[in-house]
């Protein structure tokens, strides 16, 4: 899969399962700390897809917050 699939492809999936979402609902998107920084050579298009996803959970939660639906990014390295 292309890098700009996960942009392209991220917003109308959440937007139409958020619109059928009961009221207070929780959006939580998993992206990727490089949408903030590129740590490495050759991954700009990859963070250019994640800064773009940022940007549209930033959206999200003004879309849907009148309706109480908070939207969130999962997007720091996590140890398990």
């Amino acid at each position: 899969m292309p890098p700009a699939a996960s942009a392209e492809t991220s917003r109308p999936v959440v937007c139409h399962v958020a619109d059928r979402m009961p009221d207070n609902g929780r959006i939580i998107v998993i992206g990727s700390t490089n949408g903030d920084a590129v740590p490495f050579p050759r991954i700009s298009a990859y963070a250019l897809t994640n800064s773009a996803v940022q940007g549209m959970v930033r959206g999200l939660a003004r879309d849907f917050g009148a309706r109480g639906i908070t939207a969130s990014s999962l997007d720091r390295a996590t140890a398990t």
